[in-house]
């Protein structure tokens, strides 16, 4: 064997086939404006877009899917991640949109991921838009319900006591 064990041939980041091709698809396609707004993840409450996210998924799937909220959660956090690195404090939307267009398509990608960026840029800024006021207000009714329920289950905690003391 000649020339010590080395390998014949180019490795991935020397031949142009095997190129980003994410970085690829992002300079050919169109963006809106919005796309070019950064994002600063350490800002925002992630309690409050989760449930939006998780709400507006099923509104659009017509259907739960644990696996596409998961991912796009993941996105986002892996972006607040990278913040605490103080690499890159930004949130790439157009690499979010480039993967979940493969989940839901595209047109429904790029409405969801635009409704997304518009509460995160409304979130980030501390504004109480009609989105997060909507959501504050369904958590509420939500804790209130989660309250009641509570409160009738040990009602008929102590009714079932009585009935056997």
């Amino acid at each position: 064997m000649r020339g010590g064990g080395f390998y014949k041939g180019t490795n991935t980041e020397q031949t142009p086939y095997f190129g980003d091709k994410e970085k690829k698809l992002i300079e050919k396609m169109t963006w809106s404006e919005i796309y070019n707004y950064k994002i600063d993840v350490t800002k925002i409450n992630f309690d409050v877009v989760e449930k939006w996210i998780h709400d507006r998924l099923i509104q659009i799937l017509g259907f739960e899917d644990d696996i596409l909220y998961e991912y796009c959660i993941s996105q986002l956090k892996h972006a607040q991640e990278k913040a605490d690195d103080e690499e890159d404090i930004y949130l790439d939307s157009k690499k979010l949109k480039i993967n979940l267009t493969g989940f839901i398509g595209s047109k429904k990608s790029e409405t969801f991921v635009t409704e997304l960026l518009n509460l995160l840029i409304s979130c980030e800024k501390g504004e109480k838009g009609d989105n997060i006021h909507s959501i504050i207000e369904n958590k509420k009714k939500e804790m209130k319900e989660v309250i009641s329920e509570n409160n009738d289950i040990i009602e008929d905690i102590k009714n079932i006591e009585s009935l056997y003391m």
